[in-house]
C-alpha cells in the first residue's frame, strides 16, 4: 500500500479532495437520492488531469460512510481499481438508462398513434392541425374551446 490520500475540504461544499500523481479524488456527500434519503449518501468521482478523463460513481457505486469512499480512493490510487473499469462500468450504466428511456419514449409514441388510429385521423392531419392551432391567437383558442362546450351541451339535451 502507497502512501495514504491526504483529504482536505473543499470550501463550503460538501466535497473532499485529494491529489496523487496527476489525479484528483473527490470524496462528495449527497444528502438526497432520486427524491429520497439516501442510504449510501457518498460517492467519488476521479480525475485524470493529464488526459482529462473523469468518472463519477454517483449512478454506479455509492458509499454509507465517508472512510468506505476515502478507502476506494486509496484502493484506485494504489492500483487495486482501475479508472478504466470504473468508466467502463459507469458507460453501462448510462446505457441502461439511455435504452430505457428510448424505449419509453417508443411506447408513448406507439400509444399515441393507436388514440389516433382510433379516432381515425392520421398523424400527418393531427400535425398539421396541430400547427395551424399553434398560428392562432389566444381569444381564437378561446373561442374554439368555448363552441366545443356548447356544442358538448346541445348533444345532451
Amino acid at each position: 500500500m502507497s502512501k495514504p490520500l491526504k483529504f482536505r475540504n473543499q470550501g463550503y461544499g460538501a466535497a473532499k479532495i485529494a491529489r496523487r500523481n496527476n489525479v484528483e479524488y473527490t470524496v462528495h456527500y449527497d444528502y438526497w437520492k432520486d427524491g429520497k434519503k439516501a442510504d449510501a449518501p457518498y460517492y467519488v468521482g476521479i480525475w485524470d488531469l493529464k488526459t482529462h478523463d473523469h468518472v463519477d460513481t454517483g449512478r454506479s457505486r455509492r458509499f454509507a460512510s465517508e472512510q468506505e469512499a476515502f478507502d476506494f480512493c486509496q484502493d484506485v490510487c494504489d492500483g487495486r481499481v482501475r479508472l478504466s473499469d470504473l468508466k467502463k462500468e459507469a458507460q453501462a450504466i448510462a446505457d441502461a438508462e439511455e435504452a430505457a428511456y428510448r424505449k419509453q419514449i417508443d411506447d408513448q409514441v406507439a400509444a399515441f398513434r393507436d388514440v389516433l388510429a382510433d379516432q381515425g385521423v392520421s398523424l400527418k392531419g393531427f400535425l398539421v392541425c396541430l400547427k395551424s392551432w399553434d398560428d392562432l391567437r389566444s381569444d381564437a383558442h378561446v373561442a374554439l374551446w368555448r363552441s366545443l362546450a356548447d356544442d358538448g351541451k346541445e348533444g345532451a339535451e
